[in-house]
């Protein structure tokens, strides 16, 4: 069994080089001639704001980023049995429109359709947002920043999964100093206590980050977070203990918030970066017990990714990310990628990543996967 799920393995391996040995050999092509950033974004908030932002007219700013995925995925379930898949997907259709009305008033709308996700398209964002001296305003369809999510990686990262929110909230952002930034979002969850049913703004977030040299060596970025009910993230972990399916509009025994912290170091060119994000208690066992131990859950997430800048226009990345009590996600996964610069907005990824799970909260042992990326911004 076990031979037969490492050949099924390399088979995927040899079949994802041979097709994309010729997009590399372009790749090799387009970097002689035009040397070029190796990746367009790092972080969500950076993809969101992808393309290169043509002005139409004297007020509106328009933006656009396309990108197309080549995955395989051999696996092994918990019955010992391996499954093998693979797909081409269009994984981003993005636009999105800014438009200035004057010095201090501005609007924010973005449309994003991602295949089996997100059908159809979606408004991904829409706000309005104010620009004071030393603070913004923002009110509408936003993301509250719960978590930074930096990675090199395609995949996104277990941080994001268990804590990217998008709410219709109000956010207030303030430039403290040169070095500290603060953050303060209040918006209305779709999860309450049972205490308190009534329809109200009751969750909220506080960041603070910092930004300061390093030992000479390079600089440091660093922040924590914490949010006050992890249950209304988009992982959506409360559900149906019928059918298994989340559980919107959930009433819980107890609330339980969540902690995040992040650091992002840069020296010369390489990059070190690590975060963390999980429920900063134990839920009650009636609210969340997925593996049925009579004990509430906890989940909680980590990343840590190393990547050096080879050359300008290509990238190298390793990373080490684990999850405990997240259900459907790996306990622990180890991964590399290289990303090259074709040309002015145009980029290639690949990657291999390696996962092992957790029987109690998982289907699966383990799974292997390689993807490569395609991506454009216009």
């Amino acid at each position: 069994m076990a031979t037969s799920w490492k050949k099924r393995l390399w088979k995927a391996v040899f079949a994802a080089l041979a097709i994309t040995a010729p997009v590399l050999f372009c790749a090799g092509a387009a970097m002689s001639q035009d040397s070029a950033p190796s990746k367009l974004y790092h972080t969500p908030k950076q993809k969101r704001e992808a393309g290169k932002k043509t002005l139409i007219g004297k007020a509106i700013e328009f933006n656009g980023l396309l990108e197309s995925e080549l995955l395989i995925k051999s696996s092994r379930d918990a019955m010992d049995d391996t499954h093998s898949e693979s797909d081409i997907i269009a994984k981003t259709v993005q636009l999105g429109w800014k438009v200035t009305m004057n010095e201090d008033f501005s609007g924010k709308l973005t449309l994003l359709w991602e295949e089996d996700k997100t059908e159809p398209i979606s408004i991904d964002e829409g706000y309005i947002k104010y620009d004071g001296d030393r603070f913004d305003v923002s009110v509408g369809k936003l993301y509250p920043p719960f978590g930074t999510f930096e990675s090199r990686f395609i995949t996104d990262p277990l941080t994001l999964e268990l804590g990217e929110i998008r709410e219709s909230a109000l956010m207030v952002h303030s430039n403290l100093t040169h070095q500290f930034e603060a953050a303060v979002t209040i918006a209305n969850g779709t999860v309450d206590k049972i205490s308190r049913e009534e329809k109200r703004l009751d969750d909220y977030l506080i960041r603070v980050d910092a930004h300061t040299p390093f030992f000479g060596i390079g600089k440091i970025d660093f922040g924590v977070q914490r949010y006050s009910d992890i249950a209304d993230t988009d992982a959506q972990i409360i559900v149906d203990p019928l059918t298994g399916a989340p559980k919107t509009g959930a009433v819980l025994n107890k609330i339980v918030p969540g902690f995040g912290a992040y650091y992002t170091l840069t020296s010369g060119a390489w990059v070190f970066n690590g975060e963390f994000v999980g429920a900063q208690n134990r839920f009650e066992p009636a609210d969340l017990d997925r593996n049925a131990d009579g004990v509430g859950d906890k989940p909680r997430s980590w990343n840590f990714e190393l990547a050096r800048n080879v050359s300008k226009d290509t990238e190298l990345a390793v990373k080490y990310e684990g999850s405990r009590e997240f259900f459907g996600f790996p306990r622990t996964r180890y991964g590399i990628d290289v990303s090259w610069g074709l040309g002015d907005g145009v980029t290639f990824s690949t990657e291999f990543m390696h996962s092992i799970y957790k029987p109690d909260f998982s289907n699966l042992k383990r799974s292997n996967e390689l993807n490569s990326l395609l991506s454009i911004e216009f």
